[in-house]
């Protein structure tokens, strides 16, 4: 185990002009044994010109291109685990970087730690005149900076997602028994990935090390950026979690965890999909429980101003 495989599962679509930066943050690793599966998803531009171009540039190293029908991202990285043959996954996406060091340190961690899931700091970039720039695309707080595990894990994950999913190094088994990524989803995947995990009870060890992180581009394109699509997906991610923790044995805070995912749920009806479903439900709560449900109330009507005012 001191020496062990990292797969790398790179899902690309359309991405030919931006991939080569990516695999270039792969070739660069100071960590040497690695492969790399690039998974092509039906891409209709050079995509795969560019990236056998690379293969062939690069014979030393293992990067393996692997093309299938127009599937979506999670069918890509799906693909990309059942080929993946590494103790260890790292998954990128075709227009993110990764630094240098960050196989080398967050291994060396989930070796020291004895743990299954290690991950990074994320900043946030785009392209300007030819210039990278930051991007400050989260407020303060929103991506998790602590290690987590248990409720804490849990609740937090519930909150948001707590990291891009290039941030992580995780142990194959840990994906593998957390099964695949929802095909059902085009966005917010990851988020419910993670949170499939969670619910295995791991540790999620946050690496502290500056030189270790993964740079996230944000531009036209990043399904980030499409706020009608990641709306209506985070109401699907909510509706499955709210599924998978029925299934969960009573106790642990189960019943709070629940409580919360539908408190969030509503509060995300008055911000951004159809307003009389979320006071609808905080209405009723707060008749039931006032005391309880006061502060849910408050940040219901102050989020309906914001919306109204806006309109």
């Amino acid at each position: 185990m001191n020496n062990p495989l990292i797969s790398v599962i790179v899902p690309a679509y359309n991405y030919g002009h931006l991939i080569t930066e990516t695999l270039e943050s792969i070739s660069a690793q100071t960590y040497p044994n690695w492969e790399c599966i690039i998974v092509d998803d039906g891409s209709t531009d050079h995509t795969e010109e560019v990236v056998q171009d690379y293969i062939k540039q690069h014979p030393e190293q293992n990067f393996q291109y692997v093309y299938q029908s127009n599937s979506g991202p999670s069918a890509s990285r799906n693909v990309g685990i059942k080929k993946a043959r590494g103790i260890y996954i790292q998954f990128l996406d075709a227009d993110d970087l990764l630094s240098r060091d960050k196989f080398a340190l967050q291994l060396r961690l989930l070796q020291m730690k004895d743990c299954a899931l290690v991950f990074s700091q994320s900043s946030f970039f785009k392209e300007e005149d030819g210039r990278s720039v930051s991007v400050e695309k989260y407020p303060q707080g929103y991506l998790a900076k602590e290690t987590l595990s248990g409720f804490k894990l849990l609740n937090r994950l519930i909150k948001n997602n707590i990291f891009p999913v290039s941030s992580a190094l995780v142990h194959a088994a840990l994906v593998k028994k957390a099964g695949e990524f929802d095909p059902g989803l085009d966005s917010n995947e990851d988020w419910l990935f993670w949170f499939d995990i969670a619910l295995l009870n791991p540790e999620f060890v946050f690496d502290h090390v500056e030189t270790s992180f993964t740079r996230v581009r944000v531009h036209n394109k990043s399904l980030m950026n499409n706020h009608r699509r990641m709306s209506l997906s985070e109401v699907a991610v909510r509706n499955k979690m709210e599924a998978k923790l029925v299934s969960q044995p009573n106790g642990h805070g189960v019943g709070q965890l629940k409580k919360n995912n539908a408190d969030l749920l509503a509060l995300h009806h008055i911000r951004s999909l159809e307003l009389h479903i979320g006071m609808r439900y905080i209405m009723k709560h707060f008749i039931r429980h006032p005391l309880q449900n006061f502060r849910l109330l408050c940040k219901g009507c102050f989020k309906m101003m914001v919306r109204l005012y806006k309109k």
